[in-house]
Order: C-alpha cells, then sequence, then structure tokens
C-alpha cells in the first residue's frame, strides 16, 4: 500500500483539481475539520469510525508526474468506510445533506407561516370590531410576506448548483429536491390491527415490528444520497404493498400520510397509499438525479426520468404540486434532456449540439418551477445553439456559409450572455461565466481568420436541427415476493384484516376411541387449511370447531403455511389424540349460508322462518355461519 504523504495545502498547490482536495477534505461527521495530510486523514478515519480504514493512492511520489496522472484522469483514490458509502461521494452527500437540512427548515417555517394566514383570514371575515379587523389585516399582510419569502427562499433551495459538480466539460445541471415525511407511529396501527382485526398478541410479532421500524427509518430519516439509499427506498415503497395488503383494505382506513412539497413546502396530508407510494418513488428519482449530477451519469438520470414517467403515469389523484401530472410531465422532459447532455458532451458534434438545443426549447416551466430552473434551461438553449453553429462553420464548404453560421453563433451567444447577467443566481455561479465567455472566444476567434464583406443572412439558411429523441418508457418498480416482513403471520389473503376478522386461535384437544376411529372432521384447502364437514356429536363437534376454522397450528407446530397433505400427515401421525389450534373468521359477507341460529340448525329452514328466529332473537342472537371459498376443495376425512 503506498501512501502519498504530501503537506495538505502544498497538495492543493500542486493538484488542481476540485474532484481531488474535495475527496480529501471531508471526513464524516465533522465537515469543518482540514487534516494536515492525506496519512492523517486516514488515521484520523479510522479513529473516528473505529472501523479498518484502507487508503491506497496509485500515484507516484514526483508532483510532475502526479499532474500529468490528474491530467490524464488516472488517479485513483479509494477509501472505504465499514462497507458503506466510498470517500468519493461524502462531499455530494454532505452538500445534499446541508441541502436538505435547510429544506426542512424552511419546511417548518412554511408551514407555521401558512396556519398564520388561515388564523388570520379567519379573525378577518368574523371580526365585527373595526380595529379588530384592522389589526387582523396587518397581521394578514405581515403572516402572507413572510410565507411568500419563505417560499422564495426554498425556490433558491430548489434551484442550487451544487459546488461539488464536475463542470470542467459541461454546464451545472439540475437535481431534483428531496420530499420531506413528517414522522408518525406507523408500528402502533399495525400493532392494534394484528390484536383487534387478526386476533393474535401483537407482541409475538416484535421482531418484525422493529423490522419494518428500522426499514421506514432507513429510507426516510437516515437516508443517504448513494445507491445504498436507493435500495432503502425501494425496499421501503416493495414493504408498503405487502403492508396494505395485509393489514388495510375497504374495512380499514389507511394512516394519514404528511409529506412536504418539494417545490413550495406546502404540507399536504392524504389517507392513501398510492401517495405515499408515489412521494417514495419521487424521492428514488431525486436521489437518482443528484448521483447523475455528481457523477455525470446519464443512465442515472434516465433511470430518474423512467420513474416520474412511471409516477406521472400510475398516480393520476395528485395531492400535491410536485406530484401533478402537468408538473411530472415537465420533470420527465428535464431529466431526459439532461441525460441527452451528458451523452453529447461526452461525444460532442454539431448535430448533437443543435439536437440539444432542439431538446431545451421544448422545455417550459410555469409558475410552480423555481425562476432559476427556467433561466438555466434557456441560457442552455441558447449556448448549445451557439456551440453547434460554430461547430457546424467548420463543416460547410463555402467562407461565407461558415462565416454566416458563425453570424448565428454569436448571436446566440449574446442571448445567452443576456440571461445571464439578468439572473443573480447565474451570474454567481462561475461555471456558466466560463462557458460563455469560452465560447465567445472560440467563435471571435474563428471570425478573424474569415475576414470578409459584410453578410445579409437573409440570403442563407440556418443549419437544419435533428428531431428530437423519445422519451423513456415508464419504469416500473417490481414487487419483492420474498419482501413480506410479516410473512409470519399467514398467507395472504385468509390472513389480511382489510378483508377478514379473525378471533383468537383456541386450543382444543380432540381424541377418538380407537387408531380406528376418526375426529369428525375433514379439511380443505392450501395453506392455510380449513375445516369442513365436521360430524354431528364427533369429537371436533364437541370441542366447539366448526365449518371454515382454520388450522392454525398441530401440536404446536405452526401449519399457516403448510399444505394440505402436510395437514393430514401430521394429525395421522398423532395417533388416538391431537391438539389443535384453530382461528375463525368472524367477518360477515355476502353470500354466507347461515348454518344455525342459537344453536338450532337452519339448513333446511325457509326464509321466512329464518328471519322470523332473526327477529325473535331480540338484542342479542349467535349465529353460525359457513363459507363457499373460491379455492378449488379438496376433502380429506380425518
Amino acid at each position: 500500500m503506498k501512501i502519498l504523504n504530501l503537506p495538505f495545502r502544498h497538495a492543493l498547490n500542486r493538484i488542481n483539481s476540485s474532484y481531488f482536495y474535495r475527496s480529501l477534505s471531508v471526513i464524516p461527521g465533522d465537515n469543518n475539520t482540514v487534516v494536515s495530510d492525506v496519512k492523517g486523514e486516514a488515521e484520523m478515519l479510522a479513529k473516528r469510525n473505529r472501523n479498518s480504514v484502507s487508503l491506497c493512492l496509485d500515484v507516484p511520489n514526483s508532483p510532475t508526474e502526479i499532474d500529468e496522472l490528474v491530467k490524464r484522469h488516472d488517479l485513483v483514490i479509494r477509501i472505504s468506510i465499514n462497507l458503506s458509502i466510498p470517500i468519493y461521494l461524502l462531499p455530494m452527500i454532505n452538500d445534499n445533506i446541508d441541502l436538505q437540512k435547510r429544506r426542512i427548515l424552511l419546511n417548518a417555517d412554511i408551514e407555521h407561516l401558512s396556519r398564520l394566514v388561515s388564523g388570520a383570514e379567519n379573525l378577518v371575515r368574523a371580526a365585527e370590531c373595526r380595529e379588530v379587523r384592522e389589526k387582523a389585516l396587518l397581521e394578514l399582510n405581515y403572516a402572507t410576506s413572510q410565507l411568500e419569502l419563505a417560499r422564495d427562499r426554498l425556490a433558491d433551495v430548489n434551484a442550487s448548483i451544487y459546488l461539488s459538480q464536475n463542470v470542467e466539460k459541461g454546464l451545472p445541471l439540475i437535481a431534483l429536491g428531496l420530499k420531506q415525511p413528517i414522522a408518525f407511529d406507523f408500528a402502533s396501527d399495525i400493532s392494534n390491527i394484528i390484536n383487534e382485526r387478526l386476533g393474535m398478541d401483537p407482541f409475538d410479532y416484535k421482531e418484525e415490528m422493529e423490522a419494518f421500524k428500522k426499514l421506514r427509518e432507513d429510507a426516510l430519516v437516515n437516508f443517504s444520497v448513494s445507491e445504498i439509499g436507493v435500495d432503502n427506498l425501494m425496499k421501503y415503497w416493495t414493504q408498503l404493498w405487502w403492508i396494505e395488503k395485509r393489514f388495510f383494505g375497504p374495512l380499514i382506513d389507511p394512516p394519514l400520510f404528511a409529506w412536504f412539497d418539494s417545490l413550495n413546502g406546502t404540507l399536504i396530508r392524504q389517507r392513501s397509499f398510492d401517495f405515499e407510494r408515489a412521494s417514495i418513488l419521487f424521492n428514488v428519482a431525486a436521489v437518482l438525479s443528484q448521483l447523475a449530477v455528481k457523477l455525470r451519469s446519464s443512465a442515472d438520470m434516465k433511470r430518474a426520468a423512467a420513474l416520474v414517467l412511471h409516477v406521472a403515469k400510475s398516480y393520476t389523484n395528485a395531492a400535491s404540486v410536485d406530484l401533478e401530472s402537468d408538473t411530472l410531465k415537465v420533470l420527465v422532459l428535464l431529466l431526459h434532456t439532461q441525460a441527452h447532455e451528458i451523452n453529447v458532451i461526452e461525444k460532442p458534434s454539431s448535430s448533437l449540439y443543435l439536437q440539444l438545443s432542439a431538446h431545451y426549447d421544448k422545455l417550459f416551466f410555469n409558475e410552480k418551477f423555481p425562476t432559476t430552473w427556467m433561466a438555466i434551461c434557456d441560457l442552455k438553449r441558447h449556448y448549445y445553439n451557439a456551440l453547434g453553429l460554430a461547430s457546424a462553420a467548420e463543416g460547410v464548404t463555402t467562407a461565407a456559409e461558415s462565416r454566416a453560421c458563425l453570424e448565428w453563433a454569436y448571436d446566440a451567444y449574446e442571448e445567452a450572455q443576456s440571461i445571464l447577467d439578468l439572473n443573480r443566481n447565474l451570474r454567481e455561479n462561475e461555471p456558466f461565466t466560463r462557458h460563455l465567455q469560452q465560447i465567445r472566444d472560440q467563435i471571435r476567434r474563428r471570425q478573424a481568420s474569415l475576414k470578409g464583406p459584410r453578410l445579409d443572412l437573409a440570403d442563407y439558411k440556418p443549419p437544419t436541427k435533428p428531431d428530437l429523441e423519445s422519451l423513456p418508457l415508464p419504469l416500473e418498480p417490481c414487487i419483492d415476493e420474498d419482501g413480506d416482513v410479516f410473512a409470519t403471520i399467514g398467507p395472504l389473503p385468509v390472513f389480511a384484516s382489510g378483508t377478514h376478522s379473525l378471533t383468537p386461535a383456541k386450543s382444543v384437544t380432540l381424541s377418538k376411541e380407537s387408531e380406528d376411529g376418526v375426529f369428525g372432521f375433514s379439511v380443505r384447502g392450501n395453506m392455510p387449511v380449513f375445516v369442513t364437514d365436521v360430524d354431528k356429536d364427533s369429537p371436533a363437534q364437541n370441542c366447539e370447531m366448526s365449518e371454515d376454522d382454520i388450522i392454525v397450528s398441530i401440536n404446536n407446530v405452526d401449519t399457516r403455511w403448510a399444505t394440505h397433505d402436510e395437514v393430514v400427515q401430521m394429525i395421522k401421525a398423532c395417533g388416538k389424540s391431537v391438539s389443535l389450534h384453530p382461528a375463525q373468521n368472524c367477518e360477515m359477507s355476502e353470500d354466507d349460508i347461515i348454518v344455525s341460529i342459537n344453536n338450532v340448525d337452519t339448513r333446511w329452514a325457509t326464509h321466512d322462518e329464518v328471519v322470523q328466529m332473526i327477529k325473535a332473537c331480540g338484542k342479542s342472537v349467535s349465529l353460525q355461519l359457513m363459507r363457499e371459498s373460491t379455492s378449488v376443495r379438496r376433502n380429506q376425512t380425518l
């Protein structure tokens, strides 16, 4: 292992690379710490994290050779901490987390000010005294102005161009901001449902509950801008599908999910799993876009665009502005265009520059989006048009046509420069100024080499812009069939509180007089197995077993996931006595068959007789129901 032991400031002077600088200067947990040398940082990382840290700099000791390697992009820096996030991603993570912290604070301010505005409006409407109304109006005006300022600051955060972008080859890219959720005790709702609807003890599923809590915290609280963060979000998204199927449904309202809008900071609440899933996928796309911006990865940008397109097509009942169909369509175009931009920068040509300019020309931002986004895209439209025309000037046949292309290119540059001059956020960003200066110098040098009489541009036709690239197909995430944290409760849909309500499993012990005797019931179905055809005056009936009881366990062996044949063999192997735990679905539904009323057989009773018997019961009635299963019936007498 070779360690480059250069003084820190000397390394900064010798290696003019922001990538190298930031990689060496960032330490997890303390953004303000600066170490004296590379070796010192490795030791400091190991001390802080108490984990093995390997540092390898594949560079020679000569500063001249180091500069040459940096120029050829052969410099390799590998530092890994606890097999989690590589060190070269830490600057990006810190930048984005800082922005997210600012976004969280602004969201809280916007929520507080929104309540003040709402309260002041109610007071103005209700006040009868003129003096009170005037004070309320004054408070309303102040709160409204502060709310607009907070939203403007949030727009500035959304429009932030991260300093750690690699902007040597191209202009800075736009990354989506993350939506912020409001924390609530989701697990307590599930515990109540397990107890009340499934008839089970929630304490028996303590480990599953903790696993679900950790999964949600990793996805929404302890997030990271990395592939690990994407995986955590997708695991939680998958788990939401299982949670809804198992614990919620037509009979049980979903929890009240709350998310801040990523564009305007408004807090939106909705009882809908679709809203929660759409917000999660939006955050996945946002993380992918931030990764793409940092690493200049067109693949990640395309994945983000495809996910946003899936959200736009799948979740139509938008609760927040950032999830509205029109908003998502603009974001898809933006991400798709930026993915194309990354590819064009890697393999430039005049036709691709012009095509990229046409892509940006199709983008239209309304008042919902940060104004800086609109300025950046408008500037890029003219900038890449200027690049394309300047490149096309070298491929035309005559000097006059070349001069005409350069004139058009310079006009496009001036349009881009005027946008830069009018926008404070762009003026303060050095890469925009530098790249515009470069294209202006390039055009002027080329024009100086092609002197001639003044041209009438009306006599010439600009190069035709190529057709636009087609949008990506929606990226529909896959459900992990083995991802159900609460699979131990039992198979769906039987053990689903949204469609069934189960009684607590009771313990019964059946005994028969001889090995050749019977327990007096049959079984049917698979995973789980149901009781059927209970014989009259049999051991099963004497123990109050009834039709459609679910066999939860046999001799304390869990059978919820057992097949029909496995249950039959287990009961036969028990001999003269067997201990069962049957549970019963106590949820009445349409087409249930009334077998008895207050222990009186009604299978041969008429409609009028059943009605009269129920009316005669007064305030309470005991019914025995039988339900025809939709699965294939397979009976086995035992």
